[in-house]
Parts: structure tokens; C-alpha cells; sequence
């Protein structure tokens, strides 16, 4: 890692826990090198990145402030943030809260992409789409090749659905994606993997082989399915705690 990266993650662990608030205001830049330990060249390429990425407002002759990330930062900042806490191997970052908001958004976000794949769906397309299921059923035990064939799955439905801005967003975060799919099998258990993935297949084998209208009640099924994997999650992570506590 070069020593602006360094800095970048540095700084963006502190923004992120709010250590840096919106609004604060940065040490001069002689002060951050020291405080660093970082050359001022290797700094001020650190500090353009954050600016890039909304986090900083870089105001010439008067300083560098903390911007509010929910309110200016792209998803971008997420992936980076998560990039970092996967390279660090730290838990500072993955708490039930950041798990409990991605499987929110999958499951908003996720079904609506399976129903506009409905329409455009052909028999040669579920088939591959219920194969790469199959596989992921046969290695539950390595997260890593079920990261890969989630991606495999979700790259081969964004190409069915063959819409310009769903394809950007994908292409564009995919990093974020894989971070996402890490986080979410993660969550579960063996038995809860299988489970969940048999009732996915099942799920899709209906909703891609459906009529629109048929195919919009199997989508609203979908949802619920992950929802209730969602609460599941939500209620083993409530019976570590107690177990701890005890």
C-alpha cells in the first residue's frame, strides 16, 4: 500500500466513525504530515481523493472541513470503507447494524431486478440461472466460490434484463457487491445456507418461468423470503448477545 493510501484509509475510518464529524476542521497540513507520519505530497494526494469523494470541502486560505458523508457521499465511500475492513481484517466496521441495513437493501432492491427479468427471460436463461444454484449447493462450506457464483448469478440477471442504467450500476459496484454477498452468507449458517438457497432456486424457477402477473406474486414471495432470512439473522445475533451477557 503506497503512504497516501495509508492516509486515505486512516481518514476515512475516522470520518466514517464520525471521530471526524461534519464540520470539523483539519489540522494545518505541516500538523496532519506529523500527526500521519506521511510526506505533505502523499497527504495532499490523500486529501484530493476525499474531496473527490465529497468527504472533504478544501477551502484555499482558510482550511479543510469534514463534509457530511450521508449527505454528500456516493456509494463509493461504502465499498471503499468495506474494501478497508476486509484488508484489515478488523471489526470495528461489520456490526449487526451495517449487515441489517445491506439485507435491507437487497431485499428492496434485488426482487424488483428479478421481476423486470420476467419479461425478458427465455428458458436457456433459468436454466442457467437454477445451475448456478445447484453449484452453490454443493460448496455451502466455501463462502469464497459462493461470493463468486452469487456474482456469476446476479451478472447473468442483470444481462437478461438488459437495462442501460441497472447494467451501470452493477458493472459500476461490483466491488461493493462482492463485499455485500460476503457480508450476507456470512450471516448465516450451514443449514440456513441451504435452506435459503433451495428456497431461492425454487423461487426463481417460478418467478423466470411465469406469466408478468403470475411472476409479480412469486417476486412479492421473493421479498418475503429474504425478509424472513433477514429476521432469522436479526434473532440469532440477539441470542449470541444474550449468550455473552450470560
Amino acid at each position: 500500500m503506497q503512504r497516501h493510501e495509508e492516509a486515505l484509509n486512516v481518514l476515512m475510518r475516522k470520518i466514517f466513525d464520525r471521530k471526524l464529524k461534519a464540520g470539523d476542521k483539519f489540522p494545518t497540513e505541516a500538523q496532519l504530515s506529523k500527526d500521519l507520519d506521511i510526506d505533505k505530497t502523499s497527504l495532499r494526494i490523500a486529501l484530493k481523493q476525499l474531496e473527490s469523494m465529497q468527504l472533504l470541502t478544501i477551502r484555499q486560505g482558510d482550511g479543510i472541513y469534514v463534509r457530511d458523508f450521508m449527505e454528500n457521499a456516493g456509494i463509493d465511500f461504502l465499498r471503499t470503507i468495506l474494501s478497508i475492513q476486509e484488508a484489515e481484517d478488523k471489526s470495528w466496521l461489520i456490526d449487526e447494524f451495517i449487515i441489517d441495513e445491506i439485507w435491507e437493501f437487497a431485499e428492496m432492491f434485488y426482487p424488483e431486478v428479478i421481476s423486470l427479468a420476467t419479461k425478458r427471460s427465455s428458458s436457456r436463461d433459468v436454466r442457467e440461472c437454477l445451475d448456478i444454484i445447484d453449484e452453490q449447493l454443493k460448496c455451502v462450506n466455501d463462502k469464497g466460490r459462493l461470493v463468486e457464483l452469487n456474482l456469476k448469478l446476479e451478472d447473468l440477471i442483470v444481462k437478461v434484463v438488459n437495462n442501460l442504467l441497472i447494467t451501470l450500476f452493477f458493472n459500476s459496484f461490483r466491488p461493493l457487491r462482492e463485499e455485500m454477498a460476503k457480508v450476507l452468507y456470512a450471516s448465516m449458517d450451514e443449514s440456513g445456507l441451504r435452506a435459503f438457497l433451495t428456497a431461492t432456486q425454487e423461487v426463481l424457477r417460478d418467478t423466470l418461468s411465469q406469466t408478468n402477473g403470475d411472476a409479480l406474486k412469486m417476486v412479492g414471495k421473493y421479498r418475503e423470503l429474504m425478509g424472513i432470512y433477514r429476521q432469522t439473522w436479526k434473532e440469532t445475533v440477539k441470542s449470541v448477545k444474550k449468550e455473552v451477557v450470560n
